[in-house]
């Protein structure tokens, strides 16, 4: 994907409203509008793929029915109503979404969504479980009725998030249980817990290297990652010759200079490594309300990721606010997304791909923002389009190979018959490298294709199929 792509940003809040925008790099940030297909309370979003590749997807949103407060979300169970929903739409490159089902959700406290095989896998933060719905049909958005739970493992579990070994995708199910605390390892299919990681105190997010054996503890109370050797695909529950994870070592998500005064938290909230494991970004939060101006802003870490999955902060970035509740990198990797629910903006930074360094596009302001999705062109759309462009150009060449063997054949008969065929050709081809010198087909491609040869950007930008207007967001 270029790196001058707009991506289709879609932010859930805890108000009634979907907000979405188109953000380039170059030319910042756009307003697509809202949508009310979700309603309120959304806690987490995730976005589903459809592999017919028509411009269109699927958007899931889970409602926290425990959420105390719309402004800043916190769950308790004493703030528990109605049971909660998981709600399907569709979402097209333009950003238009239908909703096309619901289902009530049966747990309390919905905390983080993600995909597990045809299903999704919901964590229940004030219940202590993990919910797994589905299956999903990418292609209409509708969900199956199929729902296990998994096993409390005690009554202080705090369900944060699940996932799974993204080496070994849709094997097992991964849920960190914040209260216990533990990485739960789960049979999706059963909701059967099969092992479980002790923790060494409370933990909210795990996320993977890419390829090495390492694991990223982010450890909320602590204000820090730790840096776990993690034998990928839970390996030490099939071979006992394997050793468990383990940590090694951490690193704080804020800087240590200056320190964080007595009552105030670093307490992270992301963690996101890029694809060629070299860098990662940290987000956190020092206070959960609209805190007064004294409060210290929260800052992004950027880190520089070593051989072993060791990490060292290289820059901190302050995002002006003091709750970050989400950040993610874009598909591409070129911009980093984040929401501050306090200060209820939408942030959008440039992610240099040699040092990893941050730089601000620009900001938009959202109500009570919570969580950030992306519409995503699945890779075997990418790699489709690829392989048919790699066979149309081999079966050119061949036919261009057997078209120049019978004109040659041609060529040698003919000239043999009559010598004037030969002096004939060496015209015509004298013609064609004429026509084909770089300075013509430089004035032949200008003439086709202006913006294109001549490097000219065309006005506006476009997010799938739609011409948007060039705008930049309002700089913090």
């Amino acid at each position: 994907m270029p790196s001058n792509a707009t991506t289709l940003v879609i932010i859930g809040t805890y108000s009634a409203a979907v907000h979405l925008f188109g953000v380039n790099s170059e030319s910042g940030i756009a307003s697509l509008g809202t949508s009310t297909a979700f309603g309120a309370k959304q806690e987490a979003l995730l976005f589903v793929p459809d592999p017919l590749c028509n411009g269109e997807a699927n958007l899931l949103a889970v409602k926290n029915n425990c959420a105390c407060d719309d402004n800043d979300g916190r769950s308790d169970p004493n703030c528990c109503t109605a049971p909660g929903a998981l709600v399907s739409a569709r979402i097209t490159e333009e950003g238009s979404i239908t909703k096309v089902g619901e289902v009530e959700y049966a747990g309390v406290g919905p905390m983080h969504m993600g995909p597990i095989h045809d299903q999704v896998a919901i964590a229940d933060y004030v219940g202590g479980t993990a919910h797994i719905y589905g299956p999903i049909d990418p292609i209409t958005g509708f969900i199956g009725h199929k729902a296990e739970s998994a096993t409390k493992l005690s009554n202080r579990s705090l369900m944060h998030m699940v996932t799974s070994d993204p080496l070994c995708k849709d094997r097992r199910l991964l849920a960190v249980d914040s209260g216990y605390p533990a990485v739960v390892v789960i049979d999706y299919q059963t909701g059967d817990v099969v092992g479980k990681v002790g923790m060494p105190e409370s933990v909210r997010r795990i996320n993977f290297h890419p390829s090495l054996p390492v694991a990223y503890i982010m450890y909320e109370a602590a204000g820090s990652i730790g840096v776990w050797t993690w034998p990928r695909c839970e390996e030490w529950l099939d071979d006992d010759g394997v050793s468990p994870p383990a940590e090694v070592s951490r690193f704080s998500t804020m800087p240590a200079d200056p320190p964080l005064p007595q009552f105030e938290k670093d307490k992270p909230t992301s963690l996101m490594l890029t694809s060629n494991g070299k860098y990662a970004y940290t987000c956190t939060r020092t206070a959960f309300i609209s805190a007064p101006t004294s409060v210290t802003t929260a800052q992004i870490g950027v880190f520089r990721v070593g051989d072993e999955g060791l990490a060292e902060p290289i820059q901190w970035v302050d995002t002006g606010g003091s709750n970050t509740r989400d950040c993610e990198l874009s598909t591409d990797e070129s911009m980093l997304f984040a929401v501050d629910v306090a200060a209820s903006k939408f942030l959008a930074y440039s992610a240099d791909p040699l040092t990893g360094m941050l730089t601000l596009i620009g900001s938009a302001d959202v109500p009570h923002p919570a969580t950030i999705e992306q519409f995503k062109l699945p890779a075997t759309c990418a790699m489709g389009h690829a392989d048919h462009f790699r066979h149309h150009l081999a079966s050119i060449v061949a036919k261009a190979h057997a078209h120049a063997f019978v004109a040659h054949a041609a060529y040698v008969k003919a000239s043999a018959e009559n010598p004037l065929i030969t002096v004939l050709v060496w015209i015509a081809l004298g013609a064609c490298c004429f026509a084909c010198c770089p300075a013509n087909l430089k004035k032949t491609c200008i003439n086709l294709l202006p913006d294109q040869c001549t490097g000219r950007k065309p006005h506006g930008r476009r997010v799938g199929s739609l011409s948007m207007p060039d705008q930049v967001g309002s700089l913090l």
